[in-house]
């Protein structure tokens, strides 16, 4: 069984403030400008690229709607690999911004309405999925989900594009350099000019959309993956808080930087609250619901 997306009406319907259609502006502008530069370095190679049997699949771009917009609390989740949809790594998906691309976000706002009949195979119940549940406040055991609160957060990861949503390094780990002669941290990950800002694409996303709280669902081993995102000096102060974090303590410290200390220059707040947690995936027993306690207090 498979349900037609084709009519969906999801972006649509999210997207009608003023303030919304202004950010998304921007963000199409951004990804247009980013997809330029990236082609300038070589971004064609990367279509080349076969590891096993994984190639790399579609850039992960971000969208704002008016449940996030209208939040003061707005949660930006870093994830680990983008693997979203399977398109080429080289072409700008133009249906980005249009109905059809939020086709997973409508299956999960709508899994279990029984006048829609969602496959359960389009949204299965992961622990990824039941923490972004938590995080956007929607309660496990409440199935009448809405797609205010599914929209309300925003889905990042630290890997923009994936071997196929597998494990995939930063292109200067030479330890682990499966990449060779394609530089895809200078292609894809490398700093460029937007709104007056000389940055990469995480902290450019973030000066548009200006997130009040940041959690890394990422777990342990991707710490060259947010320096290459944020620098040095951020992971340092990530790991300071974060020296016990294990599958027995799954959540890091809570705690708030300066905007300036990812390198920005004006934002809409003087702080940004940020937590890093064990990915939910892990196998974490009993500390299920300690894990679920502690992303349900850093999103208030």
């Amino acid at each position: 069984m498979s349900f037609d997306y084709s009519k969906i009406t999801i972006y649509q319907d999210n997207t009608k403030c003023p303030q919304t259609i202004k950010l998304n502006s921007r963000l199409l502008s951004l990804y247009k400008k980013w997809f330029f530069v990236m082609q300038n370095k070589g971004l064609n190679n990367l279509g080349n690229l076969t590891i096993g049997k994984h190639k790399l699949i579609e850039m992960q771009l971000l969208t704002a709607f008016d449940s996030y917009v209208k939040n003061q609390v707005k949660i930006m989740t870093f994830g680990k690999e983008a693997n979203t949809n399977k398109g080429n790594v080289t072409v700008f998906n133009e249906d980005y911004q249009k109905d059809i691309y939020y086709s997973y976000d409508y299956a999960i706002a709508h899994r279990y309405d029984e006048k829609v009949n969602i496959p359960a195979k389009d949204a299965p119940n992961t622990f990824y999925l039941k923490a972004r549940k938590i995080i956007s406040g929607i309660c496990l055991d409440n199935y009448n989900l809405n797609e205010d609160f599914v929209l309300s957060i925003l889905n990042n990861n630290l890997n923009k594009t994936s071997l196929s949503g597998k494990y995939t390094p930063c292109s200067h780990n030479t330890k682990n350099n499966i990449f060779k002669n394609y530089d895809l941290d200078d292609i894809v990950y490398s700093k460029f000019d937007n709104e007056d800002l000389n940055a990469n694409i995480f902290l450019h996303e973030i000066n548009i959309l200006e997130p009040t709280h940041i959690i890394f669902l990422c777990g342990k081993g991707y710490d060259e993956h947010i320096k290459r995102a944020f620098g040095s000096h951020f992971l340092n102060i990530l790991l300071e808080h974060n020296k016990n974090l294990s599958v027995k303590n799954p959540c890091g410290d809570i705690f708030d930087i300066s905007y300036k200390d990812l390198g920005l220059q004006n934002y809409a707040h003087d702080r940004i609250k940020i937590m890093q947690t064990i990915h939910p995936s892990a196998h974490i027993g009993d500390k299920r619901k300690e894990y679920h306690d502690k992303l349900k207090y850093f999103c208030q």
